[in-house]
């Protein structure tokens, strides 16, 4: 797939994904769908469980030109330090992450998955956003991904090989 192409693939994801918002929520609910830039074949995708924050935050339209965890300034945030200076915090494991794709398990923004399972319709969200969560993965066929939260590892847990183990320990 050319870049062109992988673009054209995301933004139909994208209004996939806002056209589903009006059918969830009246006001439809906010979204976020991707991070970062896309490519092909990364060597590691990030997943999270969804886009945090208010209910009312203004949506993310488009593929971002620059990963989230390489903001600075006001859009910084404690996440992207962690990941920048702890977690992958040499040069080489940078460059990974600086070329990862970034995105959530779930489209839409709660504050929290609590208040994601109260929602009416949070059922029908998540079955909706696991579609499309598994179509992203097998689009863009990441070598390898890297679950943010226990959630997130526990929806990816039945489907991928997990590589790294918690030392003296068999929990990932």
């Amino acid at each position: 797939m050319t870049n062109e192409e992988l673009n054209k693939w995301g933004k139909s994801i994208i209004e996939r994904v806002k056209l589903k918002s009006s059918e969830f929520g009246d006001p439809p609910l906010s979204f976020a769908t991707f991070y970062s830039p896309l490519v092909m074949n990364p060597d590691l995708m990030v997943i999270g469980d969804n886009p945090g924050g208010a209910m009312d935050q203004i949506s993310l339209e488009d593929i971002p030109l620059t990963h989230d965890y390489f903001k600075t300034g006001d859009e910084d945030y404690k996440m992207a330090i962690a990941m920048r200076e702890k977690i992958f915090n040499t040069e080489y494991l940078r460059a990974i992450l600086k070329d990862s794709v970034k995105t959530n398990r779930i489209c839409f923004r709660t504050p929290d998955l609590q208040t994601l399972n109260a929602l009416p319709k949070s059922k029908e969200i998540l079955r909706f956003s696991e579609d499309i969560f598994k179509e992203m993965i097998e689009t863009l066929k990441p070598k390898a991904i890297l679950a943010e939260s226990f959630g997130c590892y526990e929806a990816l847990d039945k489907k991928w090989e997990t590589l790294v183990l918690k030392p003296n320990s068999t929990k990932a």
